[in-house]
């Protein structure tokens, strides 16, 4: 038998082409047919569920801190110093932490090198409690404002806010951050230097000393996770030990 003939062919769709700024409102569409419109209640329900899911839960901190001086330098206590103040902020609790390292080289006219170091430490411990300082670079700033000392230091200062698990560092010199999780360097700040072993450093122009600028610091932020381990620590430990070393001590 013969096959038909093919007819015409049937005239094209016409298809209509939106943009994405064609469409009207989701709220103009009924997504939902009448008859399965969920429950107000149920979606109530089903709302709260998501708002926890999504919910960061503020974090409980440890802190602990160890200088361990250089034996020539033991009797003046050394020349790194440190601070750490736990307090309330506007946005929830926060930590407050930092490592100083005084630089040797005052040693030779006669001041003791960690003396500027801990007048930083102590100045950042005492602006945290006194007005709540919360963002870890105007801290640097104020602080080196106040320490009237001779003597020049690196510095490293760190926010950690509870409630949004995030660390804000403020960093000039060679001291630093490493972030160890699951017992791995996730993060690590980089040193801050103008040439090799000449770190960016604070002093007081007043007692005779050059300074960079606390401006000049690096500043990272990093989003931090329960069981993490956050190190801070000057040259002495971190030009001393390999990251995975450190990672391997303290674990995360």
């Amino acid at each position: 038998p013969r096959c038909p003939r093919a007819g015409p062919p049937p005239p094209e769709e016409e298809v209509e082409v939106y943009s994405s700024v064609d469409l009207a409102p989701a709220e103009d569409f009924n997504v939902v047919e009448d008859d399965a419109e969920l429950d107000e209640l149920e979606l109530d329900r089903l709302v709260a569920e998501l708002q926890e899911a999504n919910k960061v839960t503020p974090i409980t901190m440890a802190v602990g801190a160890a200088a361990v001086p250089h034996p020539k330098r033991a009797e003046t206590g050394g020349e790194d110093a440190h601070f750490a103040v736990t307090r309330e902020g506007s946005q929830g609790d926060f930590t407050m932490l930092g490592v100083f390292d005084g630089v040797g080289g005052w040693t030779a006219e006669g001041v003791d090198a960690g003396m500027y170091a801990r007048g930083l430490a102590d100045n950042c411990r005492e602006l945290v409690l006194e007005g709540g300082e919360e963002d870890p670079s105007r801290l640097m700033e104020e602080a080196h404002r106040r320490t009237v000392l001779a003597g020049s230091s690196t510095a490293c200062v760190v926010q950690i806010a509870h409630d949004t698990r995030t660390a804000r560092i403020a960093n000039l010199g060679d001291c630093g951050t490493l972030l160890v999780r699951n017992s791995t360097v996730v993060q690590a700040t980089p040193p801050l230097q103008h040439s090799f072993n000449f770190p960016y450093q604070l002093g007081c122009a007043e007692m005779g000393a050059a300074s960079d600028e606390p401006s000049q610091a690096d500043q990272f932020e990093v989003d931090l996770r329960p069981g993490d381990v956050l190190v801070i620590g000057s040259d002495g430990l971190l030009d001393n030990c390999f990251p995975d070393e450190i990672a391997a001590l303290v674990g995360g």
